[in-house]
């Protein structure tokens, strides 16, 4: 039913949600990490909130980071203690689904009602698994784009598929990721 407009916020904290009932949490987030309460604010949106289950929807926040963040008053990537996405991995392997494909991918809107083709799409089951949130409706095609609905899914995503896709393995990959970004920042694109 999260399709239905009517129940597109039912499995999260819309913005007046979470600014109405979890002031007190904000605040400690806040004062926990030396910011502001804006501050607080804005890093939750930008790793949490971003989902959306039917075209033109609020956007919602993922309940489950929202509280453990509020728990521990640390703005971290919960996301995958809700479990590895091993199944996901196999999927896109099988598939030979290109990574750098799954963001801002454009599907129909019968790809998203079922996963009955996922021995040959992968992508229903990436977004019912909320790795993948509607980002646009296009009317005139009624197609929807898909995207990552947050900084912490795609950083989980891309952190957790990367070991499986390269040859590298944990805490050498994560290396291996900022050591690129670095040497991209200082120009060393050798």
């Amino acid at each position: 039913i999260t399709m239905v407009p009517h129940y597109s916020t039912i499995v999260g904290f819309t913005q007046e949600e979470l600014e109405k009932n979890f002031k007190d949490g904000i605040q400690g987030i806040a004062e926990s990490n030396q910011i502001s309460y804006q501050e607080a604010l804005s890093k939750l949106k930008v790793l949490y909130d971003g989902y959306h289950f039917s075209r033109n929807s609020e956007g919602v926040y993922n309940p489950f980071s929202v509280l453990h963040a509020m728990n521990t008053k640390q703005l971290d990537n919960f996301w995958f203690e809700t479990g590895t996405p091993t199944y996901l991995v196999e999927l896109l392997k099988k598939n030979d689904y290109a990574l750098e494909e799954i963001d801002n991918t454009i599907v129909g809107m019968e790809t998203l009602s079922g996963i009955d083709a996922a021995d040959t799409d992968p992508i229903p089951v990436i977004y019912q698994g909320g790795y993948l949130t509607i980002k646009e409706f296009n009317p005139r095609f009624q197609s929807y784009t898909l995207g990552y609905p947050n900084k912490e899914v795609e950083e989980g995503f891309t952190k957790f598929l990367l070991p499986h896709y390269t040859s590298s393995r944990g805490a050498r990959s994560t290396f291996e990721i900022q050591n690129f970004v670095r040497e991209v920042e200082i120009g060393d694109i050798d």
